[in-house]
């Protein structure tokens, strides 16, 4: 086995794995937080490092039909949620290339310079609006071959 080698990443806002906390993305490249994944709500981020993906897949979504890779920590090999390779429908075609992580399975870190970080917020700021109904609380999970949960 060769030797594992993890990218550093700089800035306010760094998302990691919560198993092992490797840094996975920043904060400027969410976005969106309106996702479903295995696990409950999931952000699409449009630069993800540290991971490594499966092989790809076919998968039906309630969006329509997508071929995926599952990503993987690099460290850790915890499946984080998935890469989109090709979009069958042409209103889908934006999420080629872009990546699902899952809000359960990453967190953000705390922004040296900021004392009122909150985890539970993501990518979003205080006060929004939105905060209810795509907070942590991942309801049921379900696997997203067999469940359409997933966008």
């Amino acid at each position: 086995m060769g030797l594992l080698y993890i990218r550093r990443l700089h800035g306010a806002g760094v998302y990691s794995c919560s198993s092992c906390e490797t840094p996975l993305a920043l904060k400027q490249d969410l976005l969106s937080t309106h996702f479903r994944g295995r696990t409950g709500t999931a952000c699409l981020f449009d630069n993800v490092i540290n991971v490594f993906s499966g092989e790809p897949e076919e998968t039906q979504m309630t969006t329509g039909l997508h071929v995926i890779r599952t990503i993987h920590c690099v460290k850790c090999c915890e499946n984080l949620g998935w890469t989109y390779i090709k979009a069958y429908s042409e209103s889908q075609k934006y999420k080629e290339g872009r990546f699902i992580l899952e809000e359960e399975l990453i967190r953000q870190q705390p922004d040296e310079n900021s004392a009122n970080w909150d985890p539970k917020l993501l990518g979003r700021e205080q006060g929004d609006d939105n905060l209810q109904s795509t907070s942590w609380s991942s309801g049921a999970s379900s696997d997203s071959q067999s469940s359409g949960n997933v966008q």
